[in-house]
């Protein structure tokens, strides 16, 4: 893509954030009811009823279209088809048309504005429960901007930057980028998978070989990272890309920046009693829905790194103190993920350089791995990729070695927890080496097999369990057949999530893990019957639940999580 940001913002463009945001909101049922926030009450205004969509017909939609694709389809053809009316036909315009219009008039004079914009009276924070340590209950701090224009704009930037920016990082970045060519795939869009699938290759073609393998994570990416540099890095980047006028998409990127400071707009809510009431009843509602027998919560606070990991990365205290009203992002705002993107880039230049055969280096959001064949090597690579985290201001998990966390355990339990881990010797677990690398939901055997990280299973029985709870209803439904089709097919459809990760194998640990699986889907549809039919024991029914689903092999092991781990170990697309 070639041109400036305003030539980018166009009035189709524009009017396609408004569909999507329409669409998004008609899928989450919440403008039927009363939580309605107030900018999806202005969205609603500036599209047409939903009962006025124009549906395509059933023979020209698209096949295996998702019912999101659909709604935005028939709203599509519904504004098209009035604004032809209203620009070629002359026809008056409808009220939501002429809203539209205007709004996007806005953006489109906002855009070619040179005046300064300013976002930090849209911005909302949320809290988002993430663990309880001791009496204390720590949460994330989650960002939206409640106000239509704000989002708009930030919108149209990252959308921007993120396809303008794309060919000036680094191939191996797989993270938050748009579908491109990766490895002679064509239109392709890159995850998690992508990066265990090259682990997995790097370690074929180094058979018998000793890899070495260092592992880092940063602490708190988005709540820590310097605004100056943000700025800086963007502007190398922009003019390494040749983006024309970039200070039209720099006002954007500067309004979103001021808009939020982790010291100013996040700790300073760690002692407002008012924010947390909301959060406190939810938090004891849970817990006692749970039945935890645990240290009663009496603290609320969003947690931030220590005094003592700032010290790693700035020259004195001066110089952090001076900065510290400039650290952090918006977690949840659409022009983070670019930002953490090229930031990142520019700290990858320091071992991406390097075009040895024998090195291996995969970077996915803020988790850093890399691998080399020769022990020094991999130090050394370790020790530049730190440096330059340092120059960038990105304090990083302290480095423990295998030999300092041995605890007499077979498992190194101490070691495994790590989150940065020094440059230790893959292999069989004997006291100098360790079995498994953990990245991205996935561990990896030396072997190479792959299996799903603990809290990746947990979150599947989680997930079973929650469409387990959505099957019940208040009332007595009024056709049972659909009502029990539409449970059988929750519960079968859990399975297909499988499909998804790509990068799973058959072997011994993920067949124990997806069998696991089954076996607790089953023990869910078991309970569903028993309760339903004691729900339903006065009805002229009687249901039979368990046998046309768990009883019946053919369609059991149809949509079984095992069938699933089969396909993807067949399936030869999946190779890199």
């Amino acid at each position: 893509m070639t041109g400036s940001f305003s030539e980018y913002v166009t009035e189709k463009v524009v009017i396609d954030l408004i569909i999507k945001e329409r669409v998004k909101s008609a899928s989450k049922g919440t403008l039927a009811g009363k939580t309605i926030s107030e900018m999806q009450k202005e969205v609603q205004k500036m599209t047409p009823s939903r009962n006025a969509w124009r549906r395509p017909r059933r023979r020209s939609r698209p096949r295996n279209a998702s019912a999101e694709q659909l709604n935005a389809d028939a709203l599509r053809n519904t504004i098209y088809y009035d604004l032809k009316q209203y620009r070629y036909h002359g026809r008056p315009a409808p009220k939501y048309l002429r809203r539209l219009l205007a709004f996007v008039a806005g953006i489109i004079r906002s855009v070619n504005s040179e005046s300064p914009l300013d976002f930090a009276g849209s911005i909302k924070v949320i809290a988002q429960f993430k663990k309880d340590q001791g009496d204390t209950a720590i949460y994330r701090p989650l960002s939206v901007y409640e106000s239509l224009e704000v989002k708009t704009l930030i919108s149209l930037a990252s959308a921007y930057l993120t396809i303008r920016l794309d060919k000036s990082l680094h191939e191996e970045i797989l993270a938050y980028r748009p579908k491109r060519d990766y490895h002679g795939r064509k239109n392709y869009s890159t995850s998690g998978d992508d990066a265990i699938m090259g682990i997995r290759k790097f370690l074929d073609e180094h058979k018998g070989q000793r890899i070495y393998v260092a592992e880092c994570d940063i602490q708190k990416f988005y709540d820590i990272i310097n605004h100056d540099v943000v700025l800086d890095c963007f502007a190398k980047i922009a003019q390494r890309a040749q983006i024309p006028d970039y200070h039209q998409v720099e006002r954007i990127l500067k309004a979103y920046l001021d808009s939020y400071s982790f010291s100013k707009d996040i700790m300073s809510l760690n002692d407002n009693h008012d924010y947390w009431i909301s959060y406190r009843q939810l938090h004891e509602k849970h817990n006692k829905n749970k039945n935890h027998n645990r240290q009663d919560v009496i603290n609320y606070r969003f947690e931030w790194v220590s005094d003592d990991c700032f010290k790693t990365c700035y020259e004195s205290e001066y110089e952090l103190n001076a900065c510290k009203h400039l650290l952090g992002i918006p977690q949840g705002g659409a022009l983070s993920c670019i930002i953490a993107n090229v930031v990142l880039n520019s700290v990858d230049e320091a071992v991406v350089g390097d075009m040895d055969p024998d090195r291996f280096f995969v970077r996915y959001g803020d988790d850093i791995l890399l691998a080399h064949t020769d022990y020094d090597k991999c130090c050394a690579l370790m020790d530049a990729y730190v440096a330059s985290l340092q120059k960038h201001h990105l304090p990083y998990h302290p480095f423990k070695s295998l030999s300092e966390c041995k605890d007499g355990a077979r498992t190194l339990k101490t070691f495994w927890d790590m989150k940065s881990k020094s440059p230790f010797l893959w292999g069989p677990g004997d006291g100098n080496a360790f079995e498994w690398i953990g990245f991205v939901g996935y561990e990896i055997r030396y072997t190479g097999h792959t299996r799903l990280r603990k809290s990746t299973l947990d979150k599947k029985f989680a997930a079973v369990n929650k469409r387990y709870h959505s099957c019940f209803l208040k009332d007595t439904p009024r056709n049972f057949n659909s009502y029990l089709q539409s449970n059988r097919r929750k519960i079968a459809g859990m399975a297909s999530s499988l499909t998804k990760m790509r990068a799973l194998d058959l072997n011994d640990f993920s067949i124990g893990q997806v069998k696991s699986l089954d076996r607790y889907r089953i023990h869910k549809i078991k309970r569903l019957d028993l309760k339903l039919n004691r729900k339903f024991e006065e009805e002229a029914w009687k249901i039979d639940f368990t046998y046309k689903f768990v009883t019946r092999r053919e369609e059991s092991m149809k949509y079984s999580f095992f069938s699933k781990l089969f396909s993807i170990d067949q399936d030869p697309k999946r190779s890199r």
